[in-house]
């Protein structure tokens, strides 16, 4: 019980003072970096105990995680992390492969050589750390910032109902980028997929004046394929690696 109070304490908690919503965040970012565990019944008088409150909040809590899947309510009213599953990881990566390669289309046109870089400055300081061995893998940072780049991207895309289906996929999906960072063993693969990505975008974004224009837009729509390959090849490539361990 200490050690889960303590993590729950790590957590980062709404600013909002409503004790709901609270517990809904806080609850909610446990089941998704593996806190709690699927099939893990979650008892409202611990939870209550946990985070310092009523048990009322926590249960108006499980029910709005109810509705979004993340948990199930059993006969009696007693709350079980949904488990997590095959059929389910194939269907939120296939759509994230569509949906994602398609943002990319038009993201382009909106990510900055400065917002791009900042990207990549993070990611290859990772790699680095990686490669030096300086101390173990953080595969919660990790998978955090794993989502923060593809939610970047997606937020740049022109398409709003796009950007509104992905940002209620995600909620699932982070669970299954734990496993996946998780069953490479090696963040070093992961990380070098995705400062391939950032240099693809890179290489889309910046000008190239010594073609023609109609030779520039061939070549910028060529690039722009390639860098959705490459975007599909890596969430296949995460898809794999989550399939090993279920």
């Amino acid at each position: 019980m200490t050690d889960l109070v303590e993590e729950f304490k790590n957590l980062q908690g709404s600013s909002k003072t409503n004790l709901t919503q609270k517990a809904y965040q806080q609850i909610k970012e446990a089941i998704l970096f593996a806190k709690f565990k699927p099939g893990e019944f979650l008892s409202t008088n611990s939870l209550a105990t946990i985070l310092d409150m009523s048990r009322t909040p926590i249960r108006e809590a499980l029910k709005e995680l109810a509705k979004e899947g993340l948990v199930e309510m059993q006969p009696g009213k007693e709350a079980v992390v949904k488990d997590i599953s095959e059929k389910d990881l194939i269907e939120i990566y296939e759509l994230r492969e569509l949906l994602e390669c398609k943002a990319v289309e038009t993201a382009v046109k909106y990510i900055t050589l400065d917002e791009i870089n900042n990207y990549k400055k993070t990611w290859v300081h990772l790699y680095q750390k990686i490669e030096s061995q300086e101390g173990k893998p953080n595969w919660e940072e990790l998978a955090k910032k794993d989502n923060e780049l593809h939610y970047f991207i997606i937020s740049k895309s022109e398409n709003n109902r796009l950007k509104e289906f992905m940002k209620n996929l995600s909620q699932h999906h982070l669970r299954y980028q734990l496993l996946a960072a998780k069953s490479i063993g090696n963040p070093k693969e992961t990380v070098e997929q995705h400062v391939k990505i950032i240099e693809a975008f890179e290489n889309v974004i910046k000008e190239n004046p010594g073609l023609t224009e109609k030779d520039y837009y061939a070549d910028r729509q060529a690039r722009i394929e390639g860098l959705k390959e490459l975007m599909g090849s890596h969430i296949l490539a995460a898809r794999e690696a989550a399939q090993r361990i279920l």
